[in-house]
This record gives structure tokens, C-alpha cells and sequence, in this order.
């Protein structure tokens, strides 16, 4: 699990070394940074956009007894990405699966938000379209906890008024870009 180049253990960096290949969303940001650690593993791609397709190779892949590391280009991979769908097939035909846990989005917003961290849940994106996103909201209204919710840059002030519409008077943080180079 890579976030920048200096979101990697020791670990993690032995692991990519030693495996038979890494996928990973971009072929391109993943080269790069295996260039400055020195790992020079084959990359395959894997991502939303080509997941049904390359599931089944993966797969075909560890079940011949290679392994196969998952990456993502910043946080931690199965949060919010395809990859959670690789690790369930794989469990499902009783390949192993292992966790190297690197940055993630949303256990770092939380942390530095200063909200309660005693109880939460990762709702991943709303809805875009306001009406859609405000039944969402409705849903998540009586959860006791602090909500994590992530949305895109260009829909954020609406999805603040969204939010305070329907969920009332309640703390909020916005963070953005915490397992990459540029965090706010």
C-alpha cells in the first residue's frame, strides 16, 4: 500500500520486491515510484475501468501459486476501489490474502478532523445528484457516529448544503488529499 513515496514501510517494500508481479491503478504513477524505492516487479493494471476482465487472470495467477501484491495510487487499496472485489473472489476460492496496511483517506481525516473517533462508519460517495444524495443522507441520519464520506472536489459546496440539510446541526471537517503530496 503506497500513498507518496514516503508512505511505504520496509515491509511493504520487501513484499513488492519479492512478488511474482504488483497491480495496480496506474502503470505510470505506480513505475514511478517503484523507481525511487528500487523495485523493478512486473505491473499489471487493475482498475475499475478493467477489473472484470482482470480478475480472472489475477486469480489464475495466485491459484498457479505466484503472488500478486495490490497497490493503489495513494491510500490504502480495497477502500473504495475494485480491489475489495479481488480479495472477496480470491477468499471465495480459497486463495490466500494478506494485508500490508498503508496511508488511508479516511482513518487519517477522521484522526486529524478532531471529530469522535470512538464510533464511525465509511459511507464512500453520495450520490451526485442532489435528490439522490439527500435519500442517502436520510438513510445515514440516525447512525450515532461520525459519518466519513467522500465526494468530489467540483460537487463539495453542494453536497455541504446537502449535508446540512438534511443531517441538521452537526460537527463536519473537510480534508482533502491526505495520502498524497499535497494534504489540506
Amino acid at each position: 500500500p503506497i500513498g507518496n513515496a514516503g508512505d511505504i514501510t520496509l515491509r511493504a517494500l520487501d513484499l513488492l520486491r519479492n512478488a511474482d508481479a504488483i497491480a495496480c491503478e496506474d502503470t505510470r504513477t505506480t513505475r514511478r515510484l517503484m523507481s525511487i524505492h528500487g523495485v523493478g516487479t512486473k505491473l499489471i493494471p487493475y482498475h475499475e475501468h478493467n477489473a472484470a476482465e482482470m480478475r480472472p487472470q489475477i486469480l489464475g495467477r495466485i491459484a498457479e501459486g505466484q503472488a500478486i501484491a495490490l497497490i493503489s495510487d495513494a491510500g490504502t487499496p480495497l477502500i473504495s476501489d475494485p480491489g475489495y472485489k479481488l480479495a472477496r473472489a480470491a477468499r471465495d476460492q480459497g486463495l490466500a490474502v494478506t494485508c500490508l496496511p498503508g496511508a488511508s483517506a479516511p482513518l487519517v481525516g477522521l484522526l486529524l478532523s478532531g471529530l469522535p473517533s470512538d464510533r464511525f462508519l465509511f459511507a464512500g460517495f453520495p450520490p451526485p445528484k442532489s435528490a439522490a444524495r439527500r435519500t442517502f443522507l436520510l438513510e445515514l441520519a440516525p447512525i450515532a457516529a461520525t459519518l466519513i464520506l467522500f465526494e468530489a472536489p467540483h460537487r463539495l459546496p453542494e453536497c455541504l448544503g446537502d449535508l446540512a440539510a438534511v443531517l441538521g446541526d452537526r460537527e463536519a471537517a473537510v480534508t482533502r488529499e491526505l495520502t498524497k503530496l499535497f494534504e489540506e
